[in-house]
C-alpha cells in the first residue's frame, strides 16, 4: 500500500491551505486501509475466530514530526482506524492489530545498496 511520502519542502502546520486539506484526509493511506479492512472483515465475519493485521509505521507514532502534517496525519490514521475496528469487532472474536514497522535509516540503506551492486535486482 502506497502512503504519503515525507515532503522535502516541508510546510509549517498552519501554512497548509484549506484547499489542500481534503487531499490530506482522502490520502491513499486512509483509503487503502479502509478498503483493506472492509474486505478483510467481509472475509472473516462468518468465522468463529479471525485475525486482521494492518501495517503501520512506528515513526509516525513515536517520533516528533515537525512540519509534516500530511505524513503524521496518515500514519496516525492507520493506527486510529485499526483501534476503532478492533474495539467494534473484538466482541465478535475478530482480533485486529497494527504491526508497526520501525523508522529505517535511509542513508545507511542507500550506502549498503551502493556498496552491493546488483543486490535486490
Amino acid at each position: 500500500m502506497q502512503g504519503i511520502r515525507r515532503q522535502k519542502n516541508k510546510q509549517r502546520q498552519a501554512d497548509h491551505s484549506l484547499k489542500n486539506w481534503p487531499h490530506v484526509i482522502r490520502g491513499k493511506t486512509q483509503t487503502g486501509v479502509f478498503y483493506g479492512m472492509k474486505l478483510a472483515y467481509n472475509k472473516c465475519s462468518n468465522r468463529v475466530m479471525a485475525n486482521i493485521v494492518d501495517v503501520a509505521f512506528l515513526g509516525g507514532i513515536k517520533r516528533r514530526l515537525e512540519n509534516n502534517l500530511s505524513y503524521s496525519a496518515s500514519k496516525f490514521a492507520v493506527v486510529g482506524m485499526t483501534k476503532s475496528w478492533a474495539l467494534e469487532y473484538g466482541r465478535k472474536k475478530i482480533r485486529i492489530n497494527a504491526a508497526c514497522a520501525p523508522d529505517f535509516p535511509i542513508r545507511l540503506v542507500r550506502k549498503l545498496l551502493a556498496a552491493s551492486p546488483g543486490y535486490g535486482r
